[in-house]
C-alpha cells in the first residue's frame, strides 16, 4: 500500500497560481509595444537607376515602339526573353539573368501565370512605356 508521501511523489498536486484573480474579473492585459514609425528620407542626390531597371525600361520601350498592337495584350515571357537577348546584342550591353529583368518588369507591368494545353506559361501585360 502506498503512503501519502509516495502518492504525492508520483502525482504531485499542482502549485497554486501566483496571480490571484478575484472571481468574475479578468487580469489586466500587458501594455503592447508600439511599432516604430518608418523615417521618411529625402535624398538630395538622386540614386542612379539600376542597370536591370534600365534594361527593363528599354525592353518595354522597344516593344511599344516596334509593335504598338502589343499594348494592352498579354505577351509570353519566352517571347520577351528572345527580344531582350536581341536588344542586348544590338545595344552592346552586358546581358543579365532573366530573373533580374523580370523583377524590374513586374514593377512596370502586371504578371500572370496562364495554363495553355496543360502547360503553365508566364505572361506580362504590355503597358504603355513610361519615359
Amino acid at each position: 500500500m502506498l503512503t501519502r508521501l509516495a502518492a504525492l511523489a508520483r502525482h504531485p498536486e499542482p502549485a497554486p497560481c501566483p496571480v490571484v484573480v478575484s472571481q468574475g474579473t479578468v487580469p489586466a492585459p500587458l501594455p503592447k509595444r508600439r511599432a516604430r514609425r518608418h523615417a521618411r528620407l529625402y535624398r538630395l542626390v538622386p540614386e542612379p537607376p539600376r542597370p536591370a531597371q534600365v534594361h527593363a525600361n528599354a525592353l518595354l520601350a522597344l516593344i511599344t515602339e516596334q509593335t504598338p498592337d502589343a499594348i494592352g495584350q498579354w505577351v509570353l515571357k519566352s517571347d520577351l526573353e528572345i527580344v531582350y537577348r536581341e536588344l542586348v546584342v544590338r545595344e552592346g550591353w552586358e546581358r543579365f539573368h532573366w530573373n533580374r529583368i523580370g523583377a524590374e518588369l513586374r514593377k512596370l507591368m502586371r504578371k500572370r501565370t496562364l495554363k495553355r494545353q496543360g502547360k503553365r506559361h508566364v505572361a506580362y501585360l504590355i503597358a504603355p512605356s513610361r519615359k
